[in-house]
């Protein structure tokens, strides 16, 4: 009888084989799989960092699929599941040797809403638009009806170009406002229920890591079918799951959600004075945020916050006992189109309502608890959640998380099913964040001889930033102007701060004759294309373009890094996290968020067997500081050099 190890690594040759141009079982690809394939018979969490280029789709989809148990792919980004949804698993059902049926699972407001169309297309559309969303794209709109009707999937990601984020909240709903399968009419042809139902119904469901974290928090009702339960979950991109997780857990307070409420109020009740009263908690919510930019908010001692909060919860009351009392006056019998609508567009308002007062109600609660008499005041807000404002863009937000979601998953997650969580970059402590009992931990090199393919340059003759910032400023673009000469463009520029960015920016492109493209000219992956077309461009970004980048070819020849990564001092949630650790926070969170932070950064330059580069950090600390070995320990083995003109001489030479 063929063993476990054998019918897997046979597969993978044969699945390998029969890629286009005949492909190859990459180093370590074999071994990655054979690890999963253990761990899955023996019911063992694993944790495996595999360097990029290692092939990893393939190593955890064959294994899983060939142990006959109902599997979860969870991913960070929407391009990995893309690839598997059009590439790697139409790939296995071909040449794989074993019958499975798979599903993507994505966002419920990923995927049109028919009840949202036939508000658009009703006799009072202007209202139904004004009651949906401000600023919609007409043009747009109309093309989606039209494709509505024969799309199969209604994924937006299926549409043949790209809606304005208005115009596709107008046909689309999330599931606080979706107004659910007993009042809808259109539910037999719901595009998210049956993407759902799919997914349920599906060996091998595909989805990200947000909806994973959902489900973890209903329980398994998201993803699973009642009768058939996945056995098997794997987290690809797992170095971001303590942020997803965290953030899933917790919730955020807008002024736009209450400005939002009363747009949906006002053509679904007569009652003007009810939406202007949503619109007062609105202002006096964003006026209370402005006064406390970046605050971080203690229990018992949020006496200002506590009367907004308290005319929020008054005046989203009011609609909601308003609402609920219109949609019973409704007949639910009457077949009166016009009349259905109404009573459909009250539903949501009350569902809409419902979300928003129990966010309120929870925040409100939160705040007003006692302090445990062995609580830091400046470290937490309650017992075990956090709350502070934030920028979010050009907003103020009020953000609530869980400060520890290890305890939850130890209960809801860990002990229901085995788990894979693999990632090139993998952080040390994160199974102590995560309290993952008793895994396994290995590692899988990259194919990639880094040593002959890239250099990594760290300057040693420039002040540090911790010591002398601005002289440090100024040596760093001198640095970086140089590169980009010497490199031709060609060139990732990734900044710890947008101020940063942009300042460098504005320096530089007048000194070089190459394009500089920066983040939020353009939308991201129209960057991203642009770049990658044009051979001499630069790109200069923030921390978004850090992870998930994947510019192979002659089109990016030099990374650049301003300084480590390491988290803001600031930062809300890290200083909990710090002072939780005890003596050693810095070095138990600050470090290990670092290391996987500048790897993932450096990540960014060998995509391929054939690319050659340079990955500078300007920063000396990376050579001289005294936890630099833990830093340059996380990144891939590249030869290293602090001497400027090894530097020019390597980059000078890629592309003459």
């Amino acid at each position: 009888m063929m063993s476990t190890a054998d019918e897997v690594s046979i597969a993978l040759e044969e699945v390998t084989g029969a890629l286009p141009g005949g492909g190859e079982v990459r180093r370590g690809q074999s071994s990655m799989a054979l690890e999963i394939a253990e761990a899955i018979d023996t019911e063992r969490h694993l944790l495996i960092q595999a360097g990029t280029g290692t092939g990893k789709t393939l190593a955890y989809l064959i294994p899983a699929i060939l142990s006959g148990r109902r599997t979860v792919i969870a991913t960070w980004s929407k391009a990995l599941q893309d690839q598997m949804e059009r590439s790697d698993l139409p790939l296995l059902v071909e040449h794989l040797d074993r019958t499975f049926n798979h599903a993507v699972l994505k966002g419920w407001d990923n995927y049109v809403c028919h009840e949202r169309l036939d508000q658009i297309r009703s006799p009072a559309r202007q209202q139904a638009l004004d009651g949906l969303t401000d600023g919609s794209d007409g043009t747009q709109v109309e093309s989606i009806l039209d494709w509505a009707d024969t799309s199969v999937s209604g994924d937006r990601a299926d549409l043949p170009f790209e809606p304005s984020p208005r115009t596709w909240s107008t046909v689309s709903v999330g599931t606080d406002d979706c107004i659910g399968p007993s009042e809808c009419p259109f539910v037999s042809e719901c595009r998210p229920a049956r993407a759902r139902q799919r997914a349920r119904d599906a060996d091998i469901c595909v989805t990200n890591h947000h909806l994973y974290a959902v489900d973890v928090a209903l329980n398994g009702m998201l993803l699973d079918h009642p009768d058939h339960p996945h056995e098997l979950v794997v987290f690809d991109e797992a170095h971001q799951l303590e942020e997803v997780f965290t953030a899933t857990f917790g919730f955020q307070l807008t002024a736009g959600r209450f400005r939002w409420l009363a747009r949906l109020a006002r053509p679904a009740l007569d009652q003007a004075d009810l939406a202007a009263g949503l619109d007062d908690a609105a202002s006096r919510f964003t006026t209370w945020l402005a006064d406390n930019p970046d605050r971080r908010l203690v229990a018992d001692a949020c006496s200002d916050l506590d009367p907004v909060l308290d005319l929020a919860e008054t005046r989203v009351d009011r609609v909601l006992v308003a609402a609920r009392k219109a949609v019973r006056d409704i007949t639910h019998g009457a077949d009166d189109p016009g009349t259905q609508r109404e009573r459909r567009r009250l539903t949501r308002l009350v569902n809409a309502g419902g979300a928003l007062i129990g966010d309120v109600r929870f925040a409100r609660e939160l705040l007003r608890k006692p302090r445990r008499a062995d609580t830091v005041e400046q470290t937490v807000s309650g017992d075990d959640h956090l709350a502070w404002v934030e920028r979010s863009g050009t907003r103020m937000v009020l953000r609530v998380a869980p400060i520890e979601v290890g305890p939850r998953l130890v209960s809801d997650l860990w002990p229901l099913r085995t788990a894979v969580l693999t990632s090139a970059t993998l952080p040390i402590n994160l199974p102590a964040r995560l309290a993952i009992p008793d895994p396994a931990t290995r590692t899988v090199e990259s194919p990639f001889d880094y040593e002959a393919q890239s250099l990594l340059y760290c300057p040693t003759h420039i002040p540090s930033p911790s010591d002398d910032e601005p002289a440090w400023s100024t040596a760093m673009l001198a640095e970086l102007e140089r590169l980009i000469q010497a490199g031709g463009g060609r060139t990732l520029a990734l900044f710890t701060s947008w101020k940063r960015l942009q300042v460098a920016a504005a320096a530089i492109r007048p000194l070089v004759p190459y394009r500089i493209l920066e983040q939020g000219d353009l939308p991201a992956r129209t960057l991203l294309e642009e770049f990658a077309a044009d051979e001499a461009a630069c790109l200069f970004a923030t921390r978004s373009f850090w992870q998930g980048i994947d510019v192979p070819g002659p089109s990016l020849g030099l990374v650049v890094i301003d300084r480590i990564p390491f988290p803001r001092p600031d930062e809300h949630l890290t200083r909990a996290w710090r002072d939780r650790a005890g003596l050693d926070g810095w070095g138990a969170v600050d470090l290990p968020l670092g290391a996987l932070r500048l790897a993932q950064g450096v990540g960014r330059l060998i995509r391929s067997q054939t690319d050659q580069g340079v990955a500078a950090v300007l920063d000396p600390r990376l050579s001289t500081a005294r936890y630099s070995v833990a830093l340059l320990a996380a990144l891939p083995p590249m030869r290293r050099t602090s001497d400027p003109a090894e530097a020019v001489t390597f980059l000078s030479g890629l592309f003459s």
